[in-house]
């Protein structure tokens, strides 16, 4: 099943200064793709007693094809909110653990600190963490988080969608009473 709807209800990041933080709208459009399969039958049928078997498959993939006129944005939760993402895909902060991951333009390291130090004013600590050599050992000693223009210090986490779903039930008839149970996994 495939699907495309311009129904996109989101909260978007509104400014504490326009006195709501929880105003939702239509934001734009996105596009699903969905597979599901159900087998069921019974397995035994004498006379007071019944075992019927079920098995269920499920998989979708969402896709944001619009914002509208709304930039991208980390919603509550760590949701990111971008196109071409699943609306469930978790942005969270991260902490560099190698000086490797510092980029240096001119000199200069362009994705942690304020932009004005150097590479050789970092150093990894004990802990492994990526620190400000000048701090290191000291109470203001903290790890150096990613930093990117287009999204600040979040970077992409994971996703919250399950690959698929796959349900396993059975119902037992004995006489009078019925026994069900039923295992999900995701």
């Amino acid at each position: 099943i495939a699907n495309s709807k311009n129904d996109f209800i989101e909260v978007p990041p509104f400014p504490p200064t326009s006195g709501s933080a929880n105003i939702y709208s239509n934001l734009g459009s996105v596009k699903s793709n969905s597979l599901e399969f159900e087998l069921n039958g019974n397995v035994i049928e004498r006379n007071a007693f019944t075992w019927n078997a079920g098995l269920t498959f499920s998989r979708v993939r969402s896709t944001i094809t619009s914002l509208g006129d709304v930039p991208e944005f980390t919603a509550t939760g760590g949701f990111r909110k971008s196109v071409g993402y699943n609306p469930l895909e978790y942005f969270g902060p991260t902490y560099l653990t190698s000086l490797n991951e510092l980029e240096v333009t001119d000199g200069i390291v362009t994705n942690a600190g304020d932009g004005t130090l150097r590479l050789e004013d970092y150093v990894v600590n004990s802990a492994g963490y990526v620190v400000e050599k000048s701090k290191l050992g000291t109470a203001d000693e903290l790890p150096v988080a990613y930093y990117n223009e287009a999204t600040g210090n979040q970077t992409y986490l994971g996703s919250s969608q399950p690959n698929f779903i796959i349900g396993f039930s059975n119902t037992f008839h004995i006489g009078r009473f019925t026994i069900y149970s039923v295992l999900d996994w995701k």
